[in-house]
């Protein structure tokens, strides 16, 4: 499902995440700006933060349920076999 764009792989959450904060939140404003009657019925300190809040919530939402990416490419992280020690001791406190 990825779209490959000079060799690297786009994945799907972000892109749809993105496009879509851009799209609805330019479409609320202009929504806002060209329907006066509308743009009436909201209080003024948050008609300029209506755009962002709608886009934001639709843009989280779209990027929930967007497909996941798979990176066959990756490597599983493996867990190593024993705790690593320490380079070196640690120190006695000093007393003074």
């Amino acid at each position: 499902m990825a779209i490959q764009v000079k060799g690297t792989p786009i994945e799907a959450k972000p892109v749809a995440g993105m496009s879509t904060v851009a799209v609805i939140g330019y479409a609320v404003a202009l929504t806002l700006a060209l329907w006066p009657s509308l743009a009436a019925k909201i209080p003024q300190d948050m008609l300029y933060q209506l755009p962002v809040v709608i886009a934001t919530v639709l843009g989280a939402t779209v990027s929930y349920f967007a497909p996941h990416t798979n990176r066959p490419d990756l490597q599983p992280v493996v867990p190593p076999v024993q705790p690593v020690a320490p380079a070196t001791p640690a120190a006695p406190p000093v007393q003074p």
